[in-house]
């Protein structure tokens, strides 16, 4: 019985957050996660060209651009999930 409940609970709260990336979102977090794609996609590619072309840029650098991939992606989820007030 307590499964049961606890297994209803997490389909509940999927359907919502589904229902909820779904939704319109405002303006400013569209621009938000617009930005976070294009900030993503050029520290991955510096990334990528260090390992493949083997550029041998500093560590430090490599270290501070995966930091900000993971962040970005942080930001970019916390946006998608923000909606426009209903009226």
């Amino acid at each position: 019985m307590i499964t049961t409940n606890i297994i209803t609970k997490i389909k509940y709260n999927y359907i919502l957050l589904k229902n909820r990336i779904k939704e319109d979102e405002p303006l400013f977090f569209a621009t938000i996660k617009k930005v976070c794609i294009k900030i993503a996609i050029a520290a991955l590619a510096v990334i990528g060209a260090n390992v493949t072309l083997s550029l041998a840029l500093p560590t430090t650098l490599i270290t501070i651009l995966s930091y900000m991939v993971a962040v970005v992606v942080a930001i970019y989820g916390t946006s998608s999930l923000t909606t426009k007030d209903k009226e």
